[in-house]
């Protein structure tokens, strides 16, 4: 466990893992919608985390010598989070974040994790699993 964080609905999360990277890391040359690569995202997770991928969709930004194509901010944050289980069958509950940031460097990732756990309504994202 990385950190503790207290989600909007009360429950006690643990922080597994955090992982940051270039939102467009892997991209050779080209361009591609935001949508597009967002999925390829989103799809990455799901194959790569044990758990639920719940997404925070980001605001785009016109190319500002093309302004008809739009880009992700340039970076991507994923956290994998564990807290109680939220029904007696389970051993737990579980969830992996994915988010966008424009600038990490000026804060601490830590408050950066604890501002999105802290606006998650747990019971509405994470699921159940048992061990």
């Amino acid at each position: 466990m990385i950190m503790r964080v207290t989600s909007k609905d009360g429950h006690d999360i643990r922080v597994e893992s955090v992982r940051i990277w270039r939102t467009y890391l892997g991209l050779i040359e080209g361009y591609i919608p935001p949508d597009e690569w967002y999925a390829r995202m989103v799809s990455n997770a799901e194959e790569n985390t044990p758990y639920s991928v719940h997404v925070l969709q980001p605001e785009t930004e016109a190319d500002p010598d093309i302004p008809e194509r739009r880009w992700l901010p340039p970076v991507a944050m994923q956290a994998e989070m564990t807290s109680a289980p939220l029904q007696d069958e389970w051993c737990g509950s579980a969830l992996t974040v994915i988010w966008f940031e424009n600038r990490v460097g000026d804060v601490p990732v830590t408050a950066l994790v604890e501002k999105v756990v802290g606006d998650l309504c747990w019971a509405d994202v994470s699921v159940g699993f048992d061990y």
